[in-house]
């Protein structure tokens, strides 16, 4: 039997958007399944270069504003764990 797939299958482009100097950016994202939901976040220098980042995924329902809620948490300690 096949699922669904859990990520969105729509095909948006976006793209990166430098912050101004000496700042960093957070960004970070939720899916949401039938019996599963995730998050990631990514921390970026105002040159693009990666400085931290997670994600993952749990079993479990819960609404995409929890979830949404969750990752942006996780976003403020991958942020605290790094100092900036």
């Amino acid at each position: 039997m096949m699922e669904e797939p859990l990520l969105s299958q729509n095909k948006v482009e976006k793209k990166w958007k430098q912050p101004p100097k000496n700042f960093i950016k957070v960004n970070f994202d939720a899916t949401v399944g039938e019996n599963r939901y995730g998050y990631g976040t990514v921390i970026r220098d105002e040159d693009g270069f990666v400085l931290g980042g997670g994600g993952g995924f749990k079993e479990g329902r819960l609404s995409v504003e929890k979830v949404e809620c969750m990752a942006l948490e996780e976003s403020i300690k991958v942020a605290c764990s790094l100092k900036v």
